[in-house]
């Protein structure tokens, strides 16, 4: 596993990174991000790599969905490992030619009303 020592410009201190693989369907990304990011930043860090917004996101380690304000380091994700992402269509921008292009069938002539009575009631003829 390999972990990659960060001097901030800003103090003294280092802060210890690790290199995390993010597996989607089509493809993998190496994201190097503190050991004690949240997900939330690691989050913020994916978005800005594959250009997508942060709340189409979804991060799967071990089987279960991370939450953003757990940190990488309470669900045990270290350097080397993989998680994996689902990326969400968007809620709001729904782009009409994504629709199904056949057009719509006519409505079943079981569910339309009928406009002959079907009642037992109906009055005899003789």
């Amino acid at each position: 596993m390999e972990v990659v020592e960060v001097v901030e410009l800003s103090g003294a201190e280092t802060r210890p990174q690790i290199r995390v693989t993010v597996k989607t369907p089509k493809d993998k990304e190496e994201i190097v991000i503190c050991n004690r990011a949240s997900v939330k930043e690691f989050k913020e860090e994916i978005s800005r790599r594959v250009k997508v917004q942060q709340d189409q996101l979804v991060l799967i380690f071990a089987g279960k969905i991370l939450k953003d304000g757990d940190t990488l380091n309470q669900h045990g994700i270290k350097a080397g490992l993989t998680v994996h992402l689902v990326i969400k269509t968007p809620q709001k921008a729904q782009d009409p030619m994504a629709t199904p292009t056949s057009p719509p069938s006519p409505p079943d002539s079981a569910s339309a009303p009928s406009t002959t009575p079907a009642s037992p009631a109906a009055p005899a003829q003789s």
